[in-house]
């Protein structure tokens, strides 16, 4: 047992090392930022899939041009969890199944307080049903980094979707895109902090009789 403590502490080292860059709050904030602006016009509705999408694949690359040079790189070994989520071993498939069930509770809610039926409602209450599926990204943050102040962005990220429902807007959506708005605020410099951070506590080494300059 203390053996498997032990090496989940490692794991979570080993992720928050990975992570100490700020990258992955800069590309956050910028997919906020994008949403933000998806939400008041459908032109750039498909620019947040995007990113989804290949988001993923930006940060990797981001982190071979700045951060492996700087602290190495090292692949952990990729087990199927123990604990599943929500009884769903694979990650994707039990954070599919969590947004599922926030949908199903949030029509029976819906339900309960008026007609479902009515679309002003789901758009009047959809920043707090994004906050609540955002909710189980940052518990899976919070285990994956051992962090507790994590499950302070839940906090934060749910009354800041229950204040803006609870805001009157004129345009359509323009709730959920304050949301958004107000969520790439606090991520992008976050992450702009922690990344100027890193490269000034980890410069790139020069190795002895390199050329440099050539």
């Amino acid at each position: 047992m203390s053996s498997e403590i032990e090496l989940k502490r490692l794991e979570q080292r080993a992720f928050r090392d990975a992570n100490q860059d700020g990258l992955m709050e800069i590309l956050m904030g910028a997919v906020f930022s994008v949403a933000s602006l998806a939400w008041l016009s459908p032109a750039p509705a498909w620019m947040p899939g995007l990113f989804v999408i290949f988001g993923p694949l930006a940060l990797e690359a981001l982190r071979k041009r700045f951060t492996y040079p700087r602290i190495g790189y090292v692949r952990l070994r990729q087990e199927p969890p123990k604990r599943p989520l929500l009884g769903v071993r694979s990650v994707p498939l039990g954070m599919a199944v969590y947004v599922l069930i926030v949908l199903g509770a949030w029509v029976l809610l819906l339900a309960a307080a008026g007609d479902v039926r009515d679309a002003s409602l789901w758009r009047k209450w959809c920043p707090t049903l994004l906050a609540l599926m955002l909710t189980g990204g940052f518990i899976y943050l919070a285990d994956k980094s051992g962090r507790i102040w994590v499950y302070g962005w839940i906090v934060f990220s749910i009354a800041l979707g229950v204040a803006c429902s609870l805001l009157n807007f004129q345009r359509s959506y323009a709730a959920v895109s304050a949301y958004c708005l107000v969520m790439a605020v606090v991520f992008l410099p976050c992450g702009l902090v922690k990344f100027v951070r890193f490269l000034r506590n980890h410069p790139i080494r020069v190795e002895e009789g390199s050329d440099v300059g050539q």
